[in-house]
């Protein structure tokens, strides 16, 4: 009896226990495919119960008797809530949430929806920047992103790129951001080449590009501690599918590059003509035998005493560019795979100017084990640029000397030969024929590169993961320049050779632990761990001839050897860091972040930094008081503040990266010890010197609205960036060549406010017209210098260089009066606010600074059916530019052509201009006509512009007709770069300018960028 009552009462037990806990199953399916999606959280609803979809995306979880609700949520799809009731088993399929996708972004190690950000992150799709004809994806989206400013610092096919994130935090260090690479923190100092204006990420072909998510305040950057100060720029390549198919894609464009906006410089008859005033208003006649204007060019009134060449149409071209991209991806649910190819050829504006690229790329992954999923990304590339001597008042450079180059004096005979230069006999441009040295000096730069990386991750939990990854980032460079004995200026040397090699390695491995898991079903917590190393060196060796028998000999073994030389460096940084989020009931977000870093670019008692950042938001949208606002689908505000650190040290006296500036380093002295080599101190070091670092706070608010039609945001943010890098003077009896000594002092300011809006204008009638537009408002400042100076002197010519109160890069000039009527001088406002024909370092004012004060960019795209308009201008307003071409070009002196509006020069009294009277040496009375101890604001002009960008014309073929060919795609396209411009800007190029070869001037032999117009068809099988 005991026996059946025990077993009654553990039936009833069992039973009772069934009733109260049962087991549910079942898959979850992408809506569109079919497919299983694995990792979706499947959560029991009011309970901390979850689990994760496997890889065939089947789950198994424990309900109530009376079933409860499952919610299913998965990045990029809507969420879903099922009622189980009871069901054993509950099938899900889940649709594309288009909104979220969009809203999807790479941060540091890892991903996040941007509606749980509470930090300030911007993105942009690969989508967007596919098939533009462009080496570089910086280069592609330019004007894109809001505190983002990016600018070409060349013209040249593959040149480089200047990226600003934010402003300019630092005087004397990189204001480059991070770029990371496919978790590759991507080398400053390789990739490039010493023979024209190259670009280090030129190795990524940007068709290969998933997205692009630029990490702006200190919290999305704090992660990355001493790197971070500039800003973060994270690049995600494709990956593979699990569909089962391979897709096929094939990308073919070709076009052409037109240079325009070029100097309108004289011919031969108006140039004849200034010469001959030139002599005349010195009192020298011009018809004087043998040294008369007229004997050295000819006579203006007879054509056949000169010939006319045009040496700006000699020496530009419209060039060629062609690219042609193939790519296949696809996979199974254990593995996927991404296979990109792509070749690129640049023809320049300029002859003999030209980028060649080859790049290849294979991206993997494989789920080893249901736990275990390791992958791997490599590139190659290959780059070949044969570049131009620009950025600076060089004889061998194009873009001053086809400017400047006689045109009465032809650079070839008729035979074809070259003639010496110029013909006349006379001294100018060193005797240089620049377009004999352009065709026959070699300037090639050879660069291999691979951005590669590993990584696996091991799922010790459904909420816990392991993931250790390696990436390195290798170039060797190559850089060739023969100068040939035929040159006349390179005879006397018997022709020379140089050859540059250079290999950087840069390999940075982290390790980290991240845990993600939802407790009852509001309260979301995620976190990371780990530990990370970067190493890089750089090392190089150099060698030089001359003396060459034959000018056809060209290796440096058949000449005599000039030079010999080499380097290395070498740098290495480890940090641990950690990272925790929370958000309540998807309403409330919090955000910490911690990371200490040590280097060893930094003194003993210094070497170590921590960093940090924390952030807030507060969903407005999903408060009581707002669920009846009907047209507000998210509203969210966010704060921020943070310390980020700036590692990146550069030489304040040419700029250049240095690993070892707070050390004392030994270099050979010259001249012998007792007939021994000798050794010394060339610089004197500081252990006490630190990080550069940032101070940020950021304020925002995320929106969408009209049913997300209507969506942007709006940070309004401030950086402190204190500690700055000066080059202190030392005892002069120290003993040593180099006085100085390195020290952090001085601070700087950047604030302003990012805005971007973007919406669905239009859609009705199969027409749609998709609009975005971003601005951002900058103010810099320097706010502390060197022992509590207010201002910074020049110690060469007394020119202040900072001052407190004003940006960091401004220009100090005299006032230009114009012209004096009378005797056709130039006149100047002196201090006193009188007129003056000589001006000096005291009457100089700050007329405006390089630095814009705001810009971004507006993109519209216009579509009905298969057919797509895309039209994209970018702006940049507020900043002013120096052209220093004209000291050369409008100086109405010396050999040298001059531009076109020189004809407006003063003749007679009365003459009202602001051109001076022409003479032969450009003075009058002994002073200088452009300028004499301070250079004048005649040559300053608004660099402001807007340009239109790209416009782009599509044509998708319907399906009905690609179903017949089997295809997947077909797409044709014409397009146009750098199609209209509106600027003040008084040069050829407002974009391209810089404090160029430390000339202090914006433009100066500058090589411009050319209008490109193209036709591509895209194929997807």
């Amino acid at each position: 009896m005991k026996k059946i009552l025990l077993t009654c009462f553990m039936l009833v037990f069992v039973l009772y226990a069934w009733a109260q806990d049962r087991t549910v199953s079942g898959k979850v399916t992408d809506a569109d495919t079919g497919e299983g999606l694995p990792g979706v959280n499947v959560l029991l609803k009011g309970t901390g119960i979850g689990v994760n979809s496997d890889l065939d995306g089947n789950y198994k979880i424990s309900v109530p008797s009376e079933g409860g609700t499952l919610v299913f949520s998965f990045i990029g799809m809507k969420k879903q809530e099922v009622q189980v009731g009871n069901r054993s088993v509950v099938d899900v399929q889940m649709a594309t949430d288009v909104a979220q996708l969009s809203e999807v972004v790479v941060t540091g190690y890892g991903s996040q929806l941007k509606r749980e950000i509470t930090g300030s992150v911007a993105s942009v799709k690969g989508d967007v920047i596919e098939n533009l004809p462009m080496q570089s994806f910086d280069r592609a989206i330019q004007g894109r992103v809001a505190g983002t400013q990016i600018s070409a610092a060349s013209g040249q096919p593959g040149g480089a790129m200047n990226i600003r994130i934010r402003g300019i935090g630092s005087i004397n260090s990189s204001n480059d951001p991070l770029i990371i690479i496919d978790g590759v923190q991507v080398g400053t100092q390789g990739g490039g080449t010493t023979q024209g204006s190259a670009n280090p990420l030129n190795s990524i072909n940007p068709n290969d590009i998933e997205s692009i998510d630029i990490l702006k305040d200190a919290s999305a950057s704090a992660i990355y501690g001493a790197q971070a100060a500039n800003g973060v720029v994270i690049v995600t390549t494709k990956s593979g599918s699990k569909s089962g198919k391979t897709q096929v894609n094939l990308s073919v464009q070709e076009g052409v590059v037109q240079p325009f906006n070029l100097y309108d410089v004289l011919g031969a008859k108006d140039f004849i003509t200034i010469k001959a005033e030139q002599q005349s208003n010195v009192g020298i006649d011009p018809e004087t035998p043998l040294t008369g204007a007229y004997a050295l060019y000819g006579n203006p009134e007879d054509p056949t005493s000169y010939q006319e060449y045009d040496w700006v149409d000699a020496m530009f071209q419209d060039a060629r560019f062609r690219t042609y991209d193939l790519s296949m991806s696809g996979g199974n649910e254990k593995t996927q795979f991404y296979f990109g190819g792509s070749y690129n050829k640049q023809e320049g504006q300029i002859i003999m100017s030209d980028f060649e690229r080859f790049t290849g790329r294979l991206n993997l992954s494989h789920s080893a084990t249901e736990k275990l999923t390791v992958g791997a990304k490599l590139s190659i590339s290959h780059q070949k640029i044969f570049g131009s001597i620009a950025n600076g008042n060089f004889v061998n450079g194009p873009f001053a000397a086809a400017f400047q180059a006689v045109p009465t004096s032809p650079a070839v005979d008729e035979n074809g030969d070259y003639n010496p230069y110029p013909t006349n006999g006379l001294s100018h441009l060193f005797g240089y024929n620049i377009l004999q040295g352009v065709n026959e000096e070699v300037r090639l730069g050879r660069t291999f590169q691979t951005v590669s990386s590993a990584n696996a991750t091991y799922q010790i939990l459904p909420s816990l993961s392991a993931t250790a990854f390696v990436g390195i980032d290798l170039s060797m460079n190559r850089d060739d320049n023969q100068r040939p004995s035929t040159i006349p200026a390179f005879a006397p040397s018997g022709g020379s050779i140089f050859i540059n090699n250079r290999r950087t390695i840069n390999v940075n491995t982290n390790y980290n632990l991240n845990y993600s898991k939802t407790f009852a079903d509001v309260h979301r917590v995620k976190a990371i761990v780990g530990y990370e190393y970067k190493f890089e060196e750089r090392e190089g060796n150099s060698l030089g001839a001359n003396q060459f028998a034959n000018p056809f000999f060209r290796l440096p073994g058949d000449g005599q050897p000039t030079s010999v030389g080499g380097f290395f460096q070498e740098y290495k940084r480890l940090g641990i860091f950690g990272k925790v989020d929370y958000d309540y009931n998807d309403r409330y977000l919090f955000s910490a972040t911690v990371r200490r870093d040590g280097h060893s670019r930094f003194g003993s008692e210094s070497k170590y930094g921590t960093f940090y950042a924390g952030s807030v938001g507060w969903r407005l949208s999903d408060e009581a008081f707002l669920e009846d606002v009907n047209f507000i689908n998210d509203l969210k505000l966010k704060a921020s503040y943070g310390v980020l650190g700036n590692a990146e040290l550069r030489d304040p006296t040419d700029g250049t990266p240095v690993n070892y500036a707070p050390q004392t380093t030994w270099g050979g002295a010259t001249g012998q010890y007792l007939g021994n080599s000798t050794v010394t101190i060339t610089q004197l070091g500081n252990d006490f010197i630190g990080w550069e670092e940032e101070e940020a706070i950021n304020i925002g608010v995320d929106y969408s609205l009209l049913n997300n039609r209507l969506f942007g945001t709006v940070d309004f943010w401030r950086t402190n960036n204190r500690d700055l890098l000066f080059a202190v003077p030392f005892f002069q009896n120290a003993g040593v060549d180099n006085n100085n000594i390195f020290d952090n002092i001085g601070a700087l300011r950047n604030q302003g406010v990012d805005i971007e809006v973007g919406g669905v204008i239009v859609d009705q009638g199969g027409f749609r017209w998709d609009s975005r537009f971003n601005i951002t408002f900058l103010q810099n400042e320097v706010t502390e210098l060197i022992g509590g100076q207010d201002t910074i002197f020049d110690n060469d010519t007394g020119i202040p260089q900072l001052i407190v109160g004003e940006p960091a890069d401004f220009f100090y000039v005299a006032k230009s009066a114009g012209v004096n009527p009378a005797n056709g001088r130039a006149m100047f406002i002196n201090k006193d606010g009188n007129l003056s024909y000589e001006e000096s370092f005291e009457d100089g004012y700050i007329a405006g600074s390089a630095i814009p004060t705001h810009y971004g960019g507006w993109s519209n795209t216009f579509s009905y059916k298969g057919l797509s308009l895309d039209v994209f201008f970018q702006y940049q307003y507020g900043n002013t530019a120096y052209n220093g071409d004209l000291y050369n070009i409008l100086s109405g002196s010396g050999v040298s052509n001059q531009r076109s509006d020189i004809l407006n020069r003063w003749q007679n009294p009365g003459d009202l201009t602001n051109v001076p009277k022409v003479t032969q040496n450009g003075t009058i009375a002994g002073i200088s006509q452009t300028s004499t101890n301070l250079v004048t604001d005649r040559f300053l002009s608004d660099a402001s512009y807007i340009r239109l960008k790209t416009l782009t014309l599509s044509y998708n073929l319907p399906k009905s007709i690609l179903d017949r060919v089997n295809m997947r795609q077909a797409r044709i396209f014409v397009q146009g770069v750098n199609i209209l411009t509106w600027t003040e800007y008084d040069g050829i190029d407002p974009e391209v300018v810089a404090n160029n070869n430390g000339t202090g001037v914006s433009s100066y032999g500058t090589y411009p960028l050319g209008r490109q117009f193209s036709v591509g068809l895209n194929i997807g099988l």
